[in-house]
């Protein structure tokens, strides 16, 4: 019951009856929609899947972690969290809108996601977001922060950086997620 009601106040505080600002539109959802998703996740898994599609340097991007991720901490035992990132897939290569520094900080925010639970995962992208030009300059002391070893993070960008960021990309472009930030929470798009 008590996830039920954490569920039901994230929702009504994020979206239902709650107006977002993105790209200059005012956008809302409606309170039916809402309990709808609720009750549809009440029916299925344990925790409710969050997925953020965002373009880490992205001002938009920031302004949504901004607001959610706090909100995320202290639901972090009731959530599943996932950053999926938009970009274009060029070949073998990976083009971000905001360049090379983009793309490197959305690997190494992929390699920590492998690995750490919400709560890090989180600290994590938070100590990205005070610094948006310094990303992906400012990845090992985030990792410090996130209570990881740097060379750890080295060791994945390097070898798994790729990969992980094609195979994101790819994920966001396969089901049209074209806006950072996008939210999806339960596995379908909720703003």
């Amino acid at each position: 019951m008590a996830k039920c009601l954490v569920w039901l106040l994230l929702s009504l505080w994020a979206g239902g009856g709650a107006t977002l600002v993105r790209h200059g539109r005012m956008e809302s959802h409606g309170l039916w929609q809402t309990v709808d998703r609720m009750w549809r996740w009440m029916l299925g898994t344990n925790k409710v899947q969050v997925e953020f599609f965002v373009m880490s340097k992205c001002p938009d991007a920031k302004a949504c972690e901004d607001s959610f991720l706090p909100v995320l901490q202290d639901l972090r035992s009731l959530v599943d969290l996932k950053f999926t990132y938009i970009g274009n897939v060029e070949g073998q290569e990976v083009e971000c809108m905001h360049g090379p520094s983009e793309c490197e900080g959305d690997k190494q925010r992929l390699c920590i996601q492998q690995v750490a639970s919400v709560e890090h995962l989180i600290t994590f992208a938070e100590c990205q977001d005070r610094n948006q030009s310094a990303i992906a300059g400012n990845g090992k002391a985030c990792a410090v922060e996130g209570a990881f070893l740097k060379e750890d993070l080295d060791d994945c960008v390097k070898k798994d950086g790729d990969k992980l960021l094609k195979a994101s990309v790819q994920r966001a472009s396969d089901l049209f997620v074209k806006t950072s930030c996008t939210v999806w929470l339960a596995n379908e798009a909720f703003c």
